[in-house]
């Protein structure tokens, strides 16, 4: 066994970490903090005072680290919601192990035990040495792995869009950068040669800026569900069903919203988050012919009142003054949830004239067809809504777009088109709608008669047993031949057949709200309670109206006037034909698990909340505040009792170059006549302990000790040592002489 134990480790070289930390810091938006852990981390080369850790202080150090790192966890956790609390202690990393580092760098040991990273080594190491057993320590200096740390930290934040490309740019040429200086102060010149060292940072550029992109990639799939997606900068214009899928739907159990309304007053059945006008290949999306850009189809509410703490948007002002309380004639409801991106939808009742926010929110937006979107909220929204008479005030009545300058469209009764799927798809609906006698009905009348139909003929499952065939869209089987299915098979026949019946309809998502928390007048969202049914314009007729519009006709604008249809009258209304015995089959009641899941989010979200008042955010900081000066005044006068100054700190010979001869390589000579040569590439140690196992093995280790200091190390043997180590060598001489005599 080799008990040797190298004393030299390969570091970092001076003001590596210091200028990495500074980066960090740069990149991060943490300037100041960079600046105090870089001085802390370069200052022990030019401090003599150093401190005499023993296990025990190693590991104190590295419980600090842990600590550190739970208490970045718990609080993003309280910030922020999902996975991406789990990813945002990334870029403290440097912070969080900044007491292991420095334990090493003012320790009088080069490095750290490697025992100190688990309680049952130590445990174990401890018992060992109890029992008289010799047990070697290994260590690993924290150098480059701490640096590796930093760089991991310095790219994490970077986003992928164009306003910070030139972070990304910046960091990949301070790794290179870093890197060249890495490499040139930690080679002797005979080792440096050009092109190695250039394709060296070649290599380490392009590898920097893949590590950087793929973890903004990594940020992105879990802030916003999708790798490379942009789910959270853009509207939800896209959704994409079950139809068509295998297997059992599994849905998340997770609270998603909670509402609460007035004492004694009942909630809303559905709240409606998005709204979809066009389907295409089992998936609905927003449409809307008069705009290429989907973006400028969400408009602005209107904002009434800009207070402190509390700012209100409305679809209209005429009945909402700033100060007129009485214009509010009912009671609104609360609706709270986390944020996960900064386009949120809100769930909202079917007629929402009012939206007065407690916790910050820049804007509201709404679409033509209903959606709703908080813009840039706070971590945590938490709103009041009115609601009123006027369905309108939310969705457009349905009206004849322009597409390409000239064609007129309704999307609101648009079927499907294009393909061979969606052509049978059409027959089938128009064959229904003759089968069941809806053309000469009243819209309200094909309602029912298509729900009598829905209730007896076809069942709800969640069990998906339907896939898409060459000769069959599962939609097609769903109405032809299969009769089960879930809530978007009902939502998508319910749309499609009464648009097929002159009727305008929307498919739309949201949830039903049902299940009563234990706090009063609450009520939960789950992800189990999401749910998809139809939005129609009942009792509407058209008009036709004239307007005048300028269009591109072979590369000259021209202005035409254009007639358009348009449906007044109406109303907009839920028609939901999913059995209701869904509701029992998709809810069952919260096991204890759950319980506990949800007790925490509350308490995270509640916290926020109150954090946010300014009040209150006072007190938080404060907090913080004392109870990092106590942390820190406990480990300083924890340090004090072991201080010890370092006599020859400043005498390091930085200049003697690494790989200068020892007594015992001037020995090597005289040694090899008698042991035989050594063989190329084998280790010094390991060719002396096996071919002269005679030289006792406590003197081994402290012969390769003294070599490697006196070796790489920048502060040579001096006095008693080099005395010491000159001693040894002879005595090995001297036994290696006694074996050739015998």
């Amino acid at each position: 066994m080799n008990l040797y134990q190298p004393t030299h480790f390969p570091s970092p070289p001076r003001l590596l970490l210091g200028v990495s930390l500074l980066v960090w810091g740069g990149l991060t938006d943490h300037p100041l903090f960079a600046l105090g852990a870089a001085f802390l981390v370069e200052g022990c080369h030019w401090l003599n005072w150093r401190w005499k850790f023993d296990l025990r202080g190693y590991s104190r150090a590295w419980i600090l680290s842990l600590m550190a790192l739970a208490g970045t966890v718990g609080f993003h956790s309280l910030n922020l919601s999902g996975p991406t609390a789990i990813l945002a202690f990334i870029e403290w990393l440097p912070l969080i192990f900044l007491p292991l580092m420095l334990a090493q760098q003012y320790g009088e040991e080069v490095a750290v035990p490697t025992s100190v990273f688990s309680a049952i080594a130590r445990q174990r190491l401890k018992r060992e040495r109890k029992l008289g057993k010799v047990i070697p320590e290994s260590r690993i200096h924290l150098g480059y792995p701490y640096f590796s740390l930093v760089l991991i930290a310095s790219a994490f934040p970077i986003s992928g869009n164009l306003e910070h490309m030139k972070q990304q740019w910046i960091y990949f040429g301070l790794m290179v950068v870093l890197a060249g200086i890495g490499f040139y102060y930690s080679h002797r010149s005979s080792q440096r040669r050009l092109f190695p060292w250039l394709f060296m940072l070649t290599m380490i550029g392009l590898s920097s800026m893949a590590s950087s992109s793929g973890l903004v990639q990594l940020s992105r799939w879990v802030q916003e569900g999708g790798f490379l997606g942009s789910k959270g900068s853009r509207p939800p214009i896209e959704h994409n069903t079950a139809i068509g899928r295998l297997g059992e739907l599994k849905l998340s159990r997770r609270i998603q919203w909670r509402v609460k309304v007035p004492e004694g007053q009942s909630p809303p059945k559905r709240l409606m988050t998005l709204a979809y006008n066009n389907y295409r290949s089992n998936s609905w999306q927003t449409y809307d012919p008069d705009f290429g850009d989907y973006e400028r189809s969400y408009t602005d509410l209107l904002t009434i009142a800009d207070q402190k703490d509390k700012g209100e948007f409305a679809f209209n002002t005429e009945d909402f003054e700033v100060n007129d309380q009485p214009a509010r004639n009912q009671v609104p409801i609360r609706l709270l949830g986390a944020v996960d991106n900064n386009r949120k939808a809100l769930p909202c009742p079917s007629s929402p004239v009012l939206f007065a926010q407690a916790n910050e929110i820049d804007s509201i937006e709404q679409s033509q067809i209903g959606t709703i979107l908080a813009i840039n909220a706070a971590n945590v929204i938490d709103v009041e809504i009115w609601t009123g008479d006027d369905p309108s005030l939310r969705e457009a009545s349905p009206i004849q777009r322009i597409r390409n300058a000239q064609k007129l469209e309704v999307t609101a009764l648009s079927l499907p088109s294009g393909s061979y799927h969606s052509t049978k798809e059409r027959v089938l609906l128009e064959d229904l709608i003759q089968k069941l006698g809806l053309k000469k009905l009243s819209d309200e009348e094909k309602v029912k008669v298509l729900a009598k139909y829905f209730q007896e003929n076809y069942r709800y499952t969640t069990h998906l047993k339907i896939a898409d065939t060459q000769a069959k869209s599962a939609l097609l089987q769903f109405l032809d031949t299969k009769h089960e299915g879930h809530c978007e098979y009902f939502a998508t026949a319910t749309t499609l057949l009464l648009r097929a019946a002159g009727v305008p309809a929307h498919y739309a998502v949201g949830f039903a709200v049902q299940e009563k928390s234990n706090r009063p007048g609450e009520y939960v969202l789950r992800g189990t309670h999401a749910h998809a049914w139809c939005r129609a314009y009942l009792g509407g007729r058209k008009e036709t109206v004239v307007e005048e519009r300028t269009v591109n006709v072979n590369g000259e604008e021209k202005t035409i006037s254009m007639s358009r249809e348009v449906w007044t009258g109406g109303h907009w209304t839920d028609v939901d034909l999913t059995p209701a015995v869904w509701l029992a089959m998709d809810s069952p009641k919260p096991n204890l698990k759950e319980r506990i899941a949800d007790s925490f989010q509350r308490m995270r979200e509640d916290f926020q909340l109150w954090r946010a008042n300014e009040k209150n955010r006072g007190w938080v900081n404060l907090t913080l505040v004392i109870i990092a000066v106590a942390l820190a005044a406990f480990v300083i006068w924890r340090l004090s009792g072991s201080r010890v100054r370092r006599e020859n700190a400043i005498e390091d010979d930085s200049s003697r170059p690494e790989g200068a001869p020892t007594p015992l390589t001037l020995s090597l000579p005289q040694l090899e006549k008698t042991l035989g040569q050594r063989p190329p590439g084998q280790v010094l140690s390991d060719w002396l302990q096996k071919t002269l196992p005679d030289f006792p093995k406590q003197s081994y280790r402290q012969l390769f000790q003294f070599h490697d200091r006196e070796r790489f190390s920048k502060r040579p043997l001096k006095g008693d040592e080099s005395r010491e180590f000159e001693s040894l060598v002879q005595a090995l001489v001297e036994t290696c002489a006694q074996r050739k005599d015998q």
